[in-house]
């Protein structure tokens, strides 16, 4: 079962260095990342060195309406106003993101493509998401979900993702098999 969508929250985290132990200061209260009427899922959040935050989520604005990854900008402790890093008018699901040496973000998720999923990705550089790109088609992504992505110190993304091939089952009638 799917968990009820809700708001994403964010509470930036100071970590003060100490000589026995580290302490944590939350800057609170919570901000509301996004937009009333428009409930979130699945965050994920990245860091750069510069102390840049970029958060993303799965839309999960229901009814048949089919929305954008979503994401915010940490930037001189002020999040910015939400801004779509997919293409409107593809359901999309469960975003992960890496960000480089030089700060350019490059997120991945999946999204549905009549019955298959395809993995997607973007890049957040120069102060704006740029077009999508298929990294994976429903022919070789084997049914892509769950995506996650990372970066070595030499700038290079990798992606890695769940996939799954059609089901062959004992017994056609199993739900679990449809």
């Amino acid at each position: 079962m799917r968990p009820r969508a809700a708001l994403i929250l964010a509470v930036p985290l100071t970590l003060l260095a100490g000589v026995v132990a580290v302490a944590a200061e939350w800057s609170l209260p919570a901000v509301t990342l996004s937009q009333e009427g428009m409930p979130a899922v699945t965050p994920t959040v990245v860091v750069d060195g510069a102390g840049v935050a970029t958060a993303l989520w799965e839309p999960d604005i229901g009814g048949g309406v089919e929305g954008p990854i979503r994401s915010s900008r940490l930037t001189n402790g002020e999040w910015g106003a939400p801004a779509n890093a997919s293409a409107r008018g593809s359901l999309v699901t469960a975003p992960s993101a890496a960000v480089n040496a030089s700060g350019i973000v490059t997120a991945a998720w999946a999204r549905l493509e009549g019955s298959e999923r395809i993995l997607q990705a973007a890049r957040f550089a120069n102060g704006a998401w740029g077009p999508t790109a298929d990294i994976a088609t429903a022919n070789t992504s084997g049914g892509a979900a769950y995506p996650q992505a990372a970066v070595d110190g030499s700038g290079m993304v990798t992606a890695v993702w769940m996939a799954w091939s059609r089901c062959r089952c004992r017994s056609p009638s199993a739900s679990w098999c449809r």
